[in-house]
């Protein structure tokens, strides 16, 4: 039986280049954010999201940003804090326009970017990425992955540095046969070391198949 196919778009954005969207103050307050899960939304054009942050000063979930809502604070301490956030930027209403796409693990802010993971209909991500250029323009990378419905889980199991690799190797041809580049290759269009590459591939490939065969 065939599965349901859905389309997974992954989009690194550096903070450097968007200073202008609401979300790029929320780096003077965490170190780091990863976004766990979507919340239903309490307002239209909103964007509500369980968090765990890490804080860049002490009780940082404190903070108030424009865009940025904390709705509740599940449990805190002074260095990071688990967060039921509402987000109303401009990345976060176009996605919350759309009923068939949804962020998804990995999606983190962190030394200075967003890695910012969806799933969805291939209707509502086609949709999604058109509305993203309009937004940000070119400044941003973007790899799109079709995965049937049952693959999902093994996509999670990727850290965000890892998912990261994997969709750039993947972009640049390294899964083909013959192989459309090197792993040095990857490095240098990551501005990374080839040994880092070699690290996240292997580690993110092992991940894959054991997720995919555990389930089966």
């Amino acid at each position: 039986m065939a599965g349901i196919n859905l389309r997974y778009m992954q989009t690194v954005l550096q903070a450097r280049d968007h200073q202008h969207l609401p979300g790029a103050a929320l780096f003077q307050s965490f170190d780091r954010i990863e976004f766990l899960r979507e919340q239903p939304a309490e307002r239209s054009g909103e964007l509500r999201c369980l968090a765990h942050a890490v804080h860049a000063h002490p009780n940082a979930h404190l903070d108030e940003h424009d865009a940025y809502r904390v709705n509740a604070v599940l449990e805190a301490t002074a260095d990071e804090s688990l967060l039921d956030i509402s987000l109303s930027g401009p990345i976060a209403r176009l996605f919350a326009s759309f009923s068939g796409v949804w962020w998804s693990p990995p999606t983190v802010l962190e030394n200075g970017t967003f890695h910012l993971t969806v799933r969805g209909t291939p209707g509502d991500i086609k949709a999604a990425r058109q509305g993203m250029v309009a937004l940000l323009g070119q400044r941003f990378k973007l790899t799109t992955v079709t995965s049937s419905l049952n693959q999902s889980s093994a996509m999670r199991t990727l850290s965000s540095r890892q998912s990261e690799v994997l969709s750039t190797a993947l972009e640049m041809g390294y899964y083909d046969r013959p192989r459309g580049c090197t792993q040095r290759d990857i490095a240098e269009a990551m501005g990374v070391r080839q040994a880092t590459v070699s690290e996240h591939l292997q580690a993110g490939e092992a991940k894959l198949v054991h997720a995919v065969y555990n389930e089966n």
